[in-house]
């Protein structure tokens, strides 16, 4: 506990280019269940807060949110600032693989030790999972 507080993970935010077929995805892939939508006042878009235990994902669709161009991907080597990974873990990594596998989810890259896997959502945001 530092400073005196206590912090517990409660959820992020992402923005994604379609907000049903987000919902969908989260729903389908990883099991979030919907708590509320379209509840902020004045967005210009939609939003939806999905739940899964006691950790939440907010969905974002703006209607100014555009992709990355391709041109702003960082060269090999170098990170951008910002967003990398929204991090989580499981208690069977392997049978969580192939879970994600049977259900056909973007795995981009594990480690050669098999401790660490990481998928893309339907949007393209990284999300990674360790056991």
């Amino acid at each position: 506990m530092a400073n005196g507080f206590s912090l517990k993970p409660h959820h992020v935010a992402i923005n994604v280019s379609d907000i049903d077929a987000a919902i969908k995805w989260y729903g389908d892939v990883l099991g979030f269940a919907v708590e509320r939508t379209n509840f902020i006042r004045g967005f210009r878009g939609q939003n939806a807060l999905l739940k899964h235990g006691d950790f939440r994902v907010e969905l974002f669709q703006n209607e100014n949110t555009i992709p990355r161009p391709p041109e702003q991907a960082p060269p090999p080597g170098t990170e951008m600032l910002g967003y990398r990974q929204m991090a989580f873990t499981v208690a069977d990594l392997k049978g969580f693989t192939d879970m994600l596998e049977k259900k056909g989810a973007n795995i981009t890259a594990r480690r050669p030790d098999g401790t660490v896997l990481f998928i893309r959502d339907n949007s393209g945001n990284v999300l990674e999972f360790s056991g």
